[in-house]
């Protein structure tokens, strides 16, 4: 197999960011690009360079009726825990399934080039059970990966992760299935996205963002998102327009690409 470089794995990123796009737009599914695939539309016209990431985010109704759709032809897959065997993520991703990907600590091994797919929330945020909120973000994140010890430096870490893992091992569908029921509330008056809660950043914001969307220039196609991208930008990121320092010009995904042979 040929192992892939960043530049080639971001134009695979963006191909299956367009056929989502046309799926959504097929189907009447809201969406929106959001965290880094947004600062980066908004700033630089598509991927922030030193990135090769793409994240959107669904009401989470638009959602359940995209893997309703169970989308597994020969080109592209929807993976998710509900219909996918050995996934076990609170969120989906789309794969282009003439690549393959190596990545240490991922329980399923059939992983090709990706997208991530946030299921997004309502809530009444003066009723988030926020401990039992990071609780149960935290499990979610433990049950989809299985520790490698060269991962994990901190010998002391290694080992509770290690342990979460195989503990919860029978438990995992449950446990994410739990976590959807715990975040909804009758009172729906924000958004929020579960895995948030992974981070001291728990951001949510007025439901009624989803009423106003927006085509944004990503690369060299046309994508949905939220049309206040400043309100949303600012609170993660702060003067969002402004580069990091060098030292943070960094990708967070570490693993290696490679196109399958046919």
């Amino acid at each position: 197999m040929k192992e892939l470089n960043s530049e080639e794995i971001k134009k695979i990123c963006t191909n299956i960011l367009k056929e989502f796009d046309d799926i959504c737009q097929k189907n009447n599914l809201r969406y929106s690009i959001f965290g880094g695939t947004l600062l980066g539309a908004v700033r630089h016209k598509g991927f922030i360079p030193w990135d090769d990431d793409i994240d959107v985010m669904m009401p989470r109704e638009d959602y359940e009726k995209l893997l309703l759709l169970k989308i597994n032809n020969e080109s592209f897959e929807i993976k998710n825990f509900k219909y996918t065997s050995n996934y076990y993520y609170p969120f989906a991703k789309m794969i282009d399934k003439s690549t393959y990907i190596e990545e240490d600590d991922r329980c399923d091994k059939d992983m090709g080039v990706f997208i991530d797919i946030f299921p997004i929330d309502y809530i009444d945020s003066n009723k988030i059970p926020i401990l039992k909120l990071r609780i149960f973000s935290k499990l979610g994140f433990y049950i989809g990966c299985n520790p490698k010890y060269k991962n994990n430096k901190n010998i002391f870490k290694y080992l509770i992760k290690k342990i979460m893992y195989i503990v919860l091992l029978p438990f995992r569908k449950m446990i994410l299935l739990k976590s959807e029921r715990l975040i909804r509330s009758k009172n729906q008056k924000y958004c929020v996205q579960m895995m948030q809660y992974n981070s001291n950043n728990h951001l949510y914001y007025p439901k009624i963002f989803w009423e106003h969307i927006t085509d944004y220039s990503f690369e060299n196609i046309k994508v949905k998102g939220i049309k206040d991208y400043d309100y949303y930008l600012t609170n993660i990121y702060g003067d969002y327009m402004s580069l990091p320092p060098k030292e943070q010009q960094i990708t967070h995904h570490h693993f290696k690409a490679y196109k399958r042979d046919n």
